[in-house]
């Protein structure tokens, strides 16, 4: 697969990582490097997940979001563009408590504008 999974940018102090295609059992490994080498090479107070261009979530995406939560590693950690399946198993699972869920992207650099 020569498309990248992922997308990312830097605004405000906040890294803005886009999933650019569904996530499965497939492609996972792949999903899981980018994905690392994106964090790790990355110094900023927030995260963001766009979620658009995902079509389910599974416990090993939501690990791995637990586990850059866990880590401390960004003050605040945001996940914007879910569709309504993806948001109600979040809020399921009680992680809004954990999570910042937002409804687009631009409401995110808005918000963290103002910090």
């Amino acid at each position: 697969m020569n498309d990248k999974l992922l997308s990312s940018e830097i605004k405000n102090s906040i890294l803005i990582i886009r999933i650019n295609n569904n996530i499965d059992k497939f492609n996972f490994h792949d999903f899981l490097k980018e994905f690392n080498e994106i964090v790790n090479n990355t110094n900023t107070v927030y995260i963001l997940i766009n979620l658009r261009k995902l079509e389910i979530i599974n416990s090993s995406i939501i690990s791995l979001f637990l586990k850059i939560y866990k880590e401390k590693r960004f003050s605040e950690i945001y996940l914007s563009n879910m569709n309504e399946k993806i948001e109600n198993i979040l809020k399921m699972l009680n992680l809004e408590k954990i999570f910042k869920i937002r409804e687009r992207e631009e409401e995110v650099i808005k918000e963290v504008g103002w910090n």
